[in-house]
């Protein structure tokens, strides 16, 4: 028998092995790179997603240069499973996160998430909470030395400068330091070139009565997220005629103890004619190019 032939062929194996497993490394590599870069977007548009995190809120927004914004995380755990269909596999950070207010259905699912991501900024309505879990969320902010700051009327986040993707705070106005939570809720205008969100976290008929006798221009939101789950608490008369919206969202669980969203709200907007959606359905995601709309559930 040759050895000599076996040992060539046992070579030549070998050294095709090597070439594979370079090949898929370079693969790895170049796509790795293409994906991890914030300025490489999966798409063009301004994505919205409204996100089935239960009885709760959570809104993820990726502008078309890849900055990532979200506004509220849900209770528990559920927000870093429920990204996931819509963040980048490679991504490690976070720009914004926003908590509207300090209930726990607000800002809960950000403690699990500030294990998996960097955060860039946390932004606050400034009202007074003393749970146990709010501690346990501020320590972790202390922790990963996140900038926690309070927003205030007029202030601008730029997400996207040459998309024209802007977050402006139109509420609050004023220190509501002491104020009720939900009456005291950072509301956010999402805008991009001719599409606008109006995000109302847990705003009460009360906040929507500031808004609109400030003289705030409202006409034209596309997209309105009813205050506080759709309770009757929440989206009287003068808010959707202020905004005149074409769809409406709900985010709350399908079986809630609440009732949300209550009978009165949802017979108001069906005879506004504005579109009903619920995450109860499942995640809502809206796709924005600045001009037209759509969305997908």
């Amino acid at each position: 028998m040759d050895t000599r032939y076996l040992n060539k062929k046992g070579f030549g194996k070998y050294i095709f092995f090597i070439g594979f497993v370079l090949l898929i490394i370079s693969l790895f590599v170049l796509l790795y790179r293409d994906f991890s870069t914030k300025s490489v977007s999966k798409n063009t548009d301004l994505e919205v997603v409204f996100l089935d995190v239960g009885q709760g809120d959570a809104i993820y927004i990726e502008a078309p240069n890849g900055a990532q914004m979200i506004v509220d995380g849900g209770k528990g755990s559920v927000l870093s499973n429920a990204i996931l269909p819509y963040i980048n596999p490679f991504d490690k950070s976070i720009d914004y996160l926003v908590v509207t207010n300090p209930d726990k259905d607000h800002y809960e699912g950000f403690i699990s998430l500030m294990d998996r991501y960097q955060i860039g900024m946390i932004l606050q309505s400034g009202t007074r909470q003393d749970d146990i879990t709010y501690s346990v969320f501020k320590n972790k902010v202390a922790e990963e030395d996140v900038p926690y700051e309070v927003v205030r009327k007029g202030d601008e986040i730029v997400l996207d400068k040459e998309a024209g993707v802007y977050a402006t705070v139109l509420f609050p106005d004023r220190d509501v330091t002491n104020w009720e939570r939900n009456d005291g809720s950072v509301v956010l205008l999402l805008t991009h070139g001719e599409n606008q969100f109006l995000l109302m976290g847990d705003g009460t008929i009360l906040t929507e009565g500031i808004l609109v006798a400030s003289g705030t221009d409202l006409d034209g939101v596309d997209v309105l997220k009813l205050g506080h789950h759709g309770s009757k608490t929440s989206t009287g008369w003068p808010i959707i005629n202020a905004t005149t919206p074409e769809y409406a969202i709900v985010s709350a669980a399908e079986y809630n103890s609440y009732g949300h969203p209550h009978k009165e709200v949802i017979n108001r907007l069906t005879e506004y004619g504005s579109k009903i959606l619920e995450t109860k359905d499942g995640s809502i995601a809206f796709y924005s190019d600045g001009l037209t709309l759509r969305y997908e559930q």
